[in-house]
């Protein structure tokens, strides 16, 4: 005798329950696991420059200028000293507007000074730039304004349309905390170099580095020297008076993961990531786009600089961003988003 429809129906609804929760299960053995230990203090932040291996200064992504001390030890966020509002700008009857901008730029080693920069700018329509700069050093302690130069008063930038075409700009605090350097590379390849001293009243030009074409600038290091990226290759460039001399890099990264993007420079290694997705078939196929399940991934790896075959040290199942290593050197922290730009949190993976 044959089964009614009910029958029929209920069979149906089981089955497909069925091949869900083995397609669903299926998903979860061939997704990578979660890996990293959650790090709430830094949700929604953004390390600028570290105190020691668990205090760094760091500021909100999204409601700057507000800077702040996070303890990663404690958990805990302690608020430092604001800036003035910035003049109001203005506009002039031949069509022009004029304001002033401010950003932040780095804390000075000893802890003792914000430096931001701050810009006398002009637009009109879609074209404008920068009419003069001048520095502002806010005090930690009691809040207090410094500038640089000492009146107050804006250095004309002569040629207005540079910064159009500046591809990379970067601020590094000199280790006494006596000034501060500024590198600047054009999109041509030109790169300048200027260092400030806080008891001088003008800039010195520092010899600025040659770069093969398509290198760009990665990171400075404490110890005076800059890195300088293209695809596999690295250089290691000094940029302060003192560091130790140069050093080229051609490393052999695994085939068939992508692009890889570097993220952090140790004397031992580099570490860069990659971005790949997992090609899945069929009954898996389908209950992860139903569910918008994730099939991409970030791989992290370890390339040894003096020899030895790459190491992957994790599989991150998210997809991540503003990678940053501890002041330690230990760990490596990242903020992980899912495939539609929300926010999951920040995390630090142990480095071996």
């Amino acid at each position: 005798m044959g089964l009614s429809r009910r029958q029929n129906l209920t069979i149906g609804l089981g089955m497909l329950v069925l091949f869900t929760l083995t397609g669903a299960a299926t998903y979860q053995l061939t997704r990578p696991k979660s890996i990293g230990q959650p790090v709430p203090v830094l949700n929604d932040m953004q390390v600028c420059e570290w105190l020691s291996d668990d205090v760094a200064f760091v500021q909100h992504t999204s409601e700057p200028p507000d800077v702040l001390i996070a303890n990663l030890h404690t958990g805990t966020l302690s608020r430092l000293p604001t800036p003035p509002p910035v003049p109001r700008g203005k506009r002039r009857g031949d069509g022009y507007s004029e304001g002033y901008v401010r950003s932040e730029r780095g804390i000075s080693p000893d802890g003792k000074w914000l430096l931001y920069q701050e810009s006398h700018v002009w637009g009109w329509e879609d074209s404008g730039g920068p009419l003069g700069t001048r520095w502002r050093l806010l005090s930690t302690s009691d809040g207090t304004s410094r500038f640089w130069p000492a009146d107050g008063s804006f250095i004309p930038v002569l040629n207005k349309y540079q910064d159009e075409h500046i591809q990379a700009r970067a601020l590094r605090w000199l280790p006494d905390s006596s000034g501060w350097v500024e590198f600047k590379q054009l999109s041509s390849g030109e790169c300048s170099l200027q260092r400030y001293d806080l008891a001088a009243q003008a800039p010195r030009a520092l010899k600025a580095p040659s770069l093969k074409p398509g290198f760009a600038l990665r990171q400075f290091l404490p110890n005076g020297q800059a890195v300088f990226a293209h695809q596999t290759e690295f250089e290691l460039v000094p940029l302060f008076p003192g560091a130790p001399p140069g050093a080229h890099h051609k490393l052999a990264l695994p085939p068939d993961r992508g692009n890889y993007s570097f993220l952090a420079y140790t004397p031992e290694a580099l570490l860069v990531s990659s971005y790949y997705t997992i090609e899945r078939k069929g009954l898996v196929r389908w209950i992860a786009s139903r569910l918008r399940m994730e099939d991409g991934f970030c791989e992290i790896w370890r390339l040894p600089l003096r020899g030895g075959a790459p190491q992957k040290l994790a599989t991150l199942p998210h997809d991540a961003h503003n990678f940053r290593l501890t002041h330690d050197q230990k760990r490596l922290l990242y903020w992980a988003w899912t495939p539609n730009g929300e926010g999951i949190g920040a995390y630090a993976l142990a480095l071996p």
